[in-house]
């Protein structure tokens, strides 16, 4: 079985992935979390998986040995003009949405170099892709994640390790767009009209399902993804076509 570790295992993309594994039955699935011990475990027995304390970078829990690695967890930062941002914000985005990654990477590579094989996901944005406003904090985290997945490609490839990024748009059920709908919100009917732009910034009509991001993941780390390479793969209902 390949050991896969996923990145924030209490997020609603990181359960959905660890649901859609485990039903696979060729994964011995870890997963981070970083406070809610009690969901954790819930998880874990509910999915047959394994919990893994994480705070902030701190990588002293994780093991070396896996086969995939999906960086998951993400740090949302939104809200204020460039000129107005916190350092203190800034460094925290990039702790979580950039050098956690870096660090993870860093961690597994040798093991993946000596067995010839290994998966590498990390999941940025749409705003990794493009500029927008009032997400500074936010969107150079997520263009230097791509810039780590692209780098990482292209200098392991010829071990048979492959990394790419997947790029989501609005996630509706949960995730980034609720969360930027209630903060750019002061009632119901204001979030109901920011999630319905998201829509109506959509081609396709429609903001993205969780199952949809994962059985993306599920497939760019299978054998049948293996010549998809440095790809920084935006699922966003064709926004950026």
């Amino acid at each position: 079985m390949k050991k896969v570790l996923i990145t924030g295992g209490t997020g609603a993309v990181g359960q959905e992935l660890i649901k859609i594994l485990s039903s696979q039955n060729k994964y011995d699935i870890y997963f981070t979390y970083a406070h809610s011990l009690k969901e954790a475990n819930k998880i874990a027995k509910k999915f047959n998986s394994k919990p893994i304390q994480v705070i902030d970078s701190d990588i002293s829990n994780i093991p070396n040995n896996f086969d995939i690695v999906i960086n998951n967890a993400g740090y949302g930062a939104f809200g204020d003009l460039t000129h107005t941002v916190d350092d203190k914000l800034m460094r925290e985005a990039f702790e979580i949405n950039l050098m956690l990654p870096f660090k993870i990477i860093k961690l597994v590579l040798p093991y993946m170099v000596k067995q010839k094989w290994g998966r590498i996901i990390n999941i940025s944005s749409i705003n990794g892709l493009f500029g927008s406003e009032y997400t500074v904090a936010y969107n150079s985290t997520k263009f230097a994640l791509n810039g780590l997945t692209r780098t990482v490609a292209r200098e392991y490839a010829n071990k048979k390790i492959t990394c790419n990024s997947v790029c989501p748009g609005a996630i509706g059920e949960k995730g980034m767009a609720i969360s930027a709908a209630k903060f750019y919100s002061q009632n119901d009917k204001e979030f109901n009209e920011e999630i319905a732009a998201y829509s109506k910034a959509t081609p396709i009509g429609r903001t993205a399902t969780v199952s949809e991001i994962a059985n993306t993941i599920a497939f760019l780390i299978s054998d049948q993804a293996s010549y998809i390479n440095g790809v920084c793969l935006p699922i966003d209902g064709g926004r950026l076509a």
